[in-house]
């Protein structure tokens, strides 16, 4: 075997060990992206789940809720009706959001 020979298998193992280290590196960054998106989808899920136990946190919320939406009553505590569209405004922030970043490709469809 020549002098010339070995450099070229040298070279050709140099080539194979990059291709390897590159695709190494290609899986580490797809499993880097699974988990971020896997985490702020877990991000909405929580703040969503929040903005709902904020309801069962505060009865008289919930109360206000019921006779707005689904009584289609009137509400004339002017607080309770400050804190009702608080809680409208949150909620309708997060889903868009939500559903901006699942059109995005950011989160899984949740």
């Amino acid at each position: 075997m020549t002098l010339e020979s070995v450099y070229y298998v040298g070279q050709t193992i140099g080539v194979g060990a990059i291709l390897v280290s590159l695709v190494a590196v290609w899986i580490q960054l797809r499993q880097g992206h699974r988990l971020a998106r896997a985490d702020l989808s877990n991000k909405f899920r929580l703040a969503n789940q929040n903005l709902t136990l904020r309801m069962v946190d505060h009865p008289d919320l919930g109360r206000a809720f019921r006779i707005l939406v689904l009584e289609r009553g009137r509400i004339d505590d002017e607080d309770m009706l400050t804190r009702l569209m608080g809680w409208f405004g949150a909620f309708s922030n997060l889903h868009a959001d939500a559903m901006d970043a699942s059109n995005k490709g950011l989160i899984d469809d949740w």
